[in-house]
């Protein structure tokens, strides 16, 4: 075709078929930028078919957040290393080269948000259609995220298909709606605003199905909204071309050229036009930075009577307080600290009495003190009471006065409320005496 319109020299922008891309989309663990490659080379592997190295491939992040786990969603496009070779061998046989090369998917998308179709914030789903088969692709704030194809009826004659157009579209609603289904799933839980249908083959009623359906805007796409020419309805291409050659109207969308290793960005469209452009961009900056002075300034002029407004508030409720010193209202407070500090530490008698009960309720029946002093340690913190306690059992079989006393300090050592009093509960002694003739074990217990 070169040939036959004598084409030849020059730098060419090319737009790839669909059917030589691989499209993915998987997440990996959050990274730093320059550890992102090796994951995504390492993940790739589960999701290609193809040796990766035998690949040229672009991505592009996106973070989230995942169950509070931060996350990165990776849309990831590659192409055949021999493809892109045999593209850039045909244009070499004109003395051509090829600069930038992206998914045609993308150029659609470039082309869209250059004619002003969608904005750079839509969530929209694309589907073609032919006589036998589709395809739909769903994008995300410009980004493709996923493409499905599916057959209808891939046997079916072009004539039963217009005779039997309730069929043809119920089944291509069941596919449509398999796919906004699956991609809620794994994608977006936020809702599609609209879906363009591209279809080269009239189906009766099928948009108004749809529509009723799935409860989505369906929009009409025609080739000639884009370019004015009435042969170009049923092609795609021309739309293609225009979004692989248009400057990217978003930053994301800047990062699919598969050439992008051998040309820096900044060989591409250079000329008059550019020149002119960045000066534009020059004055518009500076114009744009003495606004923002202006405005800065009076934003200060206006904060100023905010403050001084506040300061006289601020006079006016200090009242007496105001020709005071600073050292002296620190005084009054560290004088009124000590005091609340003391106050906190006075002990009431029913605190002690309560003590009291405690260790009593752990005193089983045939258990006796003989001897209990409670003592408060002022000058400890961490020990502020001391309960030193001496009795002796006398119930029951005299093998089993041990394990009574046992329980007794077990008790006392795991009893919440007087853990907030002592840290340590220690067993002293056991010895074994007579008591009006009894045989008896004694103990001793320090709670400190």
């Amino acid at each position: 075709m070169l040939h036959d319109n004598k084409i030849t020299g020059g730098v060419f922008y090319i737009s790839l078929p669909m059917k030589e891309i691989i499209l993915r989309t998987f997440v990996i663990p959050m990274a730093k930028e320059e550890e992102i490659p090796n994951i995504i080379r390492f993940e790739s592997k589960k999701y290609l078919p193809l040796d990766i190295h035998g690949l040229s491939y672009v991505y592009h992040t996106v973070p989230f957040l995942d169950q509070q786990i931060r996350k990165l969603k990776i849309i990831f496009f590659a192409v055949r290393k021999e493809v892109l070779e045999r593209y850039e061998r045909i244009f070499q046989q004109i003395n051509a080269q090829v600069f930038y090369c992206e998914p045609c998917i993308v150029s659609f998308s470039k082309t869209l948000l250059y004619k002003k179709m969608i904005s750079p914030t839509d969530h929209f789903a694309f589907l073609m259609l032919d006589s036998n088969s589709g395809s739909i692709c769903f994008f995300e704030k410009g980004i493709p995220q996923f493409i499905r194809e599916f057959a209808f009826d891939m046997f079916m004659p072009l004539e039963e298909a217009e005779d039997s157009s309730v069929t043809v579209n119920s089944k291509i609603i069941n596919e449509v709606g398999n796919s906004f289904d699956f991609y809620a799933r794994q994608f977006n839980d936020e809702p599609i605003s609209q879906m363009l249908v591209f279809t080269s083959v009239s189906w009766k009623g099928l948009f108004s199905a749809i529509e009723s359906e799935l409860k989505i805007k369906v929009v009409n796409f025609s080739p000639g909204s884009i370019v004015a020419t009435n042969n170009l309805k049923e092609d795609m291409s021309p739309v293609y071309a225009i979004g692989a050659c248009v400057d990217s109207p978003m930053e994301s969308l800047q990062k699919f050229n598969f050439l992008s290793h051998k040309f820096p960005q900044s060989v591409f469209r250079k000329g008059l036009a550019e020149v002119f452009k960045f000066y534009r961009s020059s004055l518009l900056t500076l114009l744009a930075c003495l606004i923002v002075l202006v405005g800065f300034h009076f934003y200060l002029e206006r904060g100023l009577q905010s403050v001084i407004k506040i300061m006289d508030q601020l006079e006016s409720r200090q009242g007496t307080f105001l020709g005071v010193p600073v050292t002296d209202i620190q005084a009054e407070v560290n004088r009124y600290t000590k005091k609340l500090i003391a106050y906190k530490g006075i002990r009431t008698k029913s605190e002690v009495a309560l003590i009291l009960v405690r260790v009593s309720s752990h005193l089983p029946k045939g258990a006796l003190l003989t001897h209990l002093d409670i003592n408060y340690n002022d000058d400890s913190a961490s020990n502020p009471l001391t309960i030193e306690m001496k009795g002796y059992v006398s119930k029951g079989d005299p093998n089993e006065h041990i394990a009574v006393v046992n329980q007794i300090f077990l008790d006392l050592k795991h009893d919440k409320y007087l853990g907030k009093y002592v840290q340590n509960v220690t067993l002293g002694s056991l010895k074994v005496e007579n008591v009006n003739n009894k045989q008896t074990t004694g103990f001793d217990i320090l709670c400190s």
